[in-house]
């Protein structure tokens, strides 16, 4: 989770990628995946 802690570190609050869970929020970075079916909401 890397790249969770990088977004973080760059004060982004939302990350997209089909490998965590969808809307599962790590220390304030949501991590959306865009292929998700919530996602085409």
């Amino acid at each position: 989770m890397r790249y969770v802690a990088a977004a973080k570190q760059m004060g982004c609050h939302t990350v997209f990628s089909e490998d965590r869970n969808d809307g599962q929020n790590y220390d304030g970075v949501t991590v959306i995946n865009p292929f998700a079916a919530s996602a085409a909401q």
